[in-house]
């Protein structure tokens, strides 16, 4: 449904000098839909979408003030007219469902996508299936060439991730993405070349712990070990032949080592200890 009311607002200038409008968008600060940022001067439109329409339009004032604006051509008019030259709207209220269907309407429809008549740079899909043009793709790899990420910089990415987890559904959605997925031959070969000439380093202590390993593995007499499944009875003459029966990883088979067949109820692999 549209929104009358906010089609004539101006974002900027209304929020400042009405307290009645302030209080007003602070309670509808959650509107889901579809807004819209035009230029004055030339009649030019962004539209876009959000689950939080006062928020984001917040984010684009902020970086638009501080020249840091993703968008270069929406940036540019900035630079050149200023805010007042720019009119911050609330153009549809959605359901969330429906927010790509209605962003890729509206741009269609206004013809956001054409730099003459708006500043949309992003292609849009109705399922939000989108995929940026091969002029777009290179201009993006010619940004970013050259770019080295300083080491504080690295170390807040990893601060910041730490303790967070992916939910259930996005995991799911990474499974199936990666499942029946085969490298091409020209994939493998680029894989090995870049692979060729390098080799696996440890810490002391990942060296220590190897250390232990093969000693132990040579005392024990199981250089050429013997593997049993113990959910069917199944004895394989060496880790290799295992592997090629059961068609499986190499990390496959060490994981389910070490897991003691946990997480899974196709297999259960142990070492068969003979010693000679």
């Amino acid at each position: 449904m549209l929104c009358p009311f906010f089609l004539t607002l101006y974002y900027e200038k209304t929020i400042k000098s009405s307290g009645e409008v302030k209080k007003l968008l602070y309670i509808c600060c959650m509107v889901i839909g579809i807004y819209t940022i035009k230029s004055v001067k030339d009649n030019k439109i962004l539209v876009g979408q959000s689950i939080n329409i006062v928020r984001r339009l917040s984010q684009h004032k902020f970086h638009l003030k501080n020249n840091t604006h993703d968008n270069r051509h929406l940036q540019s008019a900035y630079n050149k007219y200023g805010i007042d030259n720019f009119q911050f709207q609330i153009l549809l209220i959605c359901e969330e469902e429906h927010l790509y269907s209605e962003e890729n309407y509206w741009c269609n429809l206004l013809n956001t996508h054409n730099h003459k008549f708006g500043y949309n740079i992003k292609p849009t899909h109705p399922n939000g299936n989108y995929r940026h043009s091969e002029e777009t793709k290179l201009r993006m790899s010619q940004k970013l060439k050259g770019i080295k990420r300083t080491n504080e910089f690295k170390k807040n990415c990893s601060l910041r991730m730490i303790g967070h987890k992916k939910s259930k559904k996005t995991l799911e959605k990474l499974r199936n993405t990666c499942t029946g997925k085969k490298h091409t031959d020209v994939t493998k070969q680029k894989l090995s070349h870049i692979k060729k000439g390098k080799s696996i380093t440890f810490s002391k202590e990942g060296r220590a712990s190897v250390d232990k390993a093969l000693k132990e593995w040579l005392k024990l007499g199981l250089k050429n070990k013997k593997i049993k499944d113990e959910l069917t009875g199944v004895l394989y003459e060496s880790v290799s032949d295992c592997i090629k029966k059961l068609n499986i990883s190499t990390s496959a088979f060490y994981r389910n080592i070490k897991r003691k067949g946990r997480f899974t109820n196709k297999y259960k692999l142990s070492y068969v200890k003979t010693i000679k």
